[in-house]
């Protein structure tokens, strides 16, 4: 019932979010995908297990987590300007049936100079903004998981306060998702290796929806309707061909709608990942815009993957 509820509201969303568009947005690093595994592969994540990102990606996969994850990441998306993202998450899993984090996303605009209404320089400051976020995950069985999360987002434009505006402002957003797995198991080759469940959770068919960061919108003024937050419904699926204990293939589809961008796909998602020798893997992808104006981009990736404690 759960599910059907939350697909019952994705579908509302994606109706209407035409008439929620507002010209410009707020805190848009929110869009910036915080895990390099899933940037490697296009961005696709959101049917994605034990990725360690799953506060971020998909509230239900939580709970699939192993017991206890700490993760982070940092990132110049523009390395010629001053400018960085930061993320870090902690996890919990209480047991097979509850899970819950606390993550942090950060954003530092960079140097900014003051200036005067005569246009002299009136001093530096530095323009930031940061998420919190506490998460929720619960198993409705071994196959199908729901989570939500709260976050509170602070955006500091400037240190002063002129009039009735700010420098800055904070919304309450919230988040939520739902993942099935484990469809068609059997189309996942093993060879009969019965270490591969203690290897790799993941196998057949996973499919994942998440809906993100949605809210009121983010006022500087009390006299102006506010700046957009960048909400976000995706859908996606992941399958796995192949899992042994030392080898594995897993590909990922994601669709991407940005509830205040018009049409009804904004982005694709599209990955792969290649385990070899039990600890090592690549990664390939491509994200694609729908708009003609939208980069498209082929990505790479690698990684390193070993168990510090069973």
């Amino acid at each position: 019932m759960s599910t059907k509820i939350l697909f019952l509201l994705a579908a509302w969303i994606l109706c209407t979010s035409s008439a929620w568009s507002q010209e410009s947005i707020a805190a848009p690093f929110l869009y910036f995908q915080p895990s390099a595994r899933a940037s490697a592969m296009g961005g696709a994540a959101v049917a994605m297990e034990r990725s360690s990102f799953e506060a971020f990606t998909n509230s239900a996969a939580l709970v699939r987590a192993p017991k206890f994850v700490v993760s982070g990441s940092w990132q110049n998306p523009l390395p010629i300007f001053d400018r960085a993202h930061a993320y870090g998450s902690i996890s919990y899993a209480f047991d097979s049936l509850q899970a819950v984090s606390l993550s942090g996303n950060y954003y530092s605009d960079g140097g900014h100079i003051r200036t005067f209404d005569n246009g002299s320089p009136g001093g530096s400051f530095r323009a930031n903004s940061m998420l919190l976020t506490g998460t929720y995950s619960r198993a409705l069985n071994n196959d199908i998981s729901i989570g939500a999360g709260v976050s509170l987002l602070q955006v500091n434009l400037a240190p002063i306060n002129v009039n009735t505006s700010t420098g800055s402002a904070t919304s309450l957003l919230f988040n939520v998702g739902a993942l099935y797995r484990n469809l068609a198991p059997e189309a996942t080759y093993s060879g009969g290796d019965v270490e591969t469940a203690k290897e790799f959770a993941h196998k057949g068919v996973s499919v994942g929806i998440a809906i993100a960061t949605i809210g009121p919108a983010v006022k500087f003024s009390s006299s102006s309707a506010g700046d957009a937050t960048p909400s976000t419904l995706t859908v996606g699926a992941a399958y796995s061909p192949l899992r042994t204990s030392s080898e594995g293939v897993q590909v990922g589809f994601d669709l991407e709608k940005r509830l205040q961008e018009s049409g009804i796909v904004n982005r694709i998602h599209a990955g792969c990942e290649v385990n070899f020798l039990r600890y090592f893997c690549l990664r390939a992808g491509y994200n694609a815009g729908t708009a003609s104006a939208d980069p498209s981009f082929l990505t790479l990736g690698a990684g390193l993957r070993f168990t510090f404690y069973r």
